[in-house]
């Protein structure tokens, strides 16, 4: 049986280790933040009264589930998730059990269930609301989900209300210097962006760009995907000059940290393809969609959905440049991969724990 003395150097390990994960999940370090939460999870199994500190198992289990969201490993999110709710409950913690209700919201807007979702971040938010005081940073992160279930079905006019809602109760609680806040300006931005507000987005992704590249490396993938938006945003106005700006900052990033081989490589040589292409610059979009290619059939093989998108979008650019056998020749390429895949469909190419510099932030 363990004596106090070396309960006390568990209950220590346990400590150290559920801190060396947090380190490791907010650098976004995912597999060395399991393993530090599951060795700390292991520790207290050790312990002759394995209840001991609900909370701490609680909030182990919770980010755990946060990382298996984030990678889109459902089923173990969902096993998590059930983890935490179980210790929320034993602890008879309201504003806890909203927060695995939260969870559970994220998984089904994730797999498609937007109604599902919404109705679980509302349960969330009525649960919150009775328990905690207005400007709570948790009832922020609630409407933030809220406005991320309208998102994803096309009301956004009510995302950008919640957007709103949870950017007013993160700056007046964290300041508007917090990356939280940066994560709530690049929401509101996509809202503008598909209402066609064009201005207001872009003025929305610089504030949370410039937050980000201040308190971030800057070859930091939020960066990227910032002056990816920025870039979108910069073609939509017909800006080409400043698209291709900020794309090509994105790419020089790419290329330093992952090398030139990297599937986010492909992605911003892709961006700037079809950049040339609305442009009317076919023959410069060709030789970037191909780079793209070339990347993904190296790190896919020949036949991925991606490479069969991109080879419509390269005949596409010959069809412009008024070589119509060359394009139907790439189109029948395109539609050769689709049927194969069509015949044996491929498992998803990202698995968890994969790096995420290529993953949208849409769904942050």
């Amino acid at each position: 049986m363990a004596t106090r003395y070396s309960e006390l150097k568990i209950f220590q390990k346990i400590q150290l280790l559920y801190e060396e994960g947090e380190k490791k999940y907010i650098a976004q370090d995912d597999l060395n933040a399991i393993s530090n939460y599951e060795q700390a999870l292991d520790q207290i199994q050790s312990l002759p009264k394995k209840d001991t500190d609900l909370e701490l198992q609680y909030k182990i289990n919770l980010r755990i589930t946060d990382i298996y969201i984030r990678h889109g490993e459902w089923s173990q999110a969902t096993k998590f998730r059930q983890h935490a709710l179980y210790m929320a409950n034993r602890m008879k913690n309201q504003v806890y059990i909203a927060d695995c209700i939260d969870r559970q919201g994220d998984i089904k807007r994730m797999t498609g269930d937007e109604s599902g979702a919404l109705s679980d971040f509302r349960i969330s938010l009525d649960m919150k609301l009775k328990s905690l005081d207005g400007d709570n940073l948790s009832i922020g992160d609630t409407y933030h989900k809220i406005g991320r279930a309208y998102f994803s079905q096309k009301e956004y006019n009510k995302a950008l209300l919640m957007y709103q809602k949870a950017l007013d109760i993160r700056i007046r609680k964290l300041g508007d210097d917090d990356l939280i806040v940066a994560q709530s300006y690049h929401n509101i931005g996509l809202a503008y962006s598909n209402l066609g507000m064009l201005d207001d987005a872009i003025n929305m992704n610089k504030k949370s760009l410039e937050i980000n590249l201040a308190k971030l490396d800057n070859d930091h993938y939020h960066v990227t995907t910032s002056y990816d938006f920025m870039g979108n945003l910069y073609k939509k106005k017909g800006a080409y000059k400043e698209a291709l700006a900020v794309f090509r900052k994105s790419l020089e990033i790419r290329l330093q940290r992952l090398g030139s081989n990297d599937v986010s490589v492909a992605s911003s040589y892709r961006n700037i393809g079809l950049l040339h292409r609305s442009a009317k610059q076919n023959n410069q979009a060709i030789r970037m969609l191909e780079k793209a290619i070339e990347i993904l059939t190296f790190n896919y093989g020949e036949n991925h959905r991606n490479i069969a998108n991109i080879y419509n979008e390269v005949a596409t650019c010959y069809s412009h440049l008024h070589q119509k056998d060359v394009a139907a020749n790439i189109r029948r390429k395109a539609d050769s991969i689709r049927k194969i895949l069509s015949h044996s469909p491929q498992k998803n190419s990202h698995r968890v724990f994969q790096p995420l510099s290529h993953v949208s932030r849409q769904s942050e």
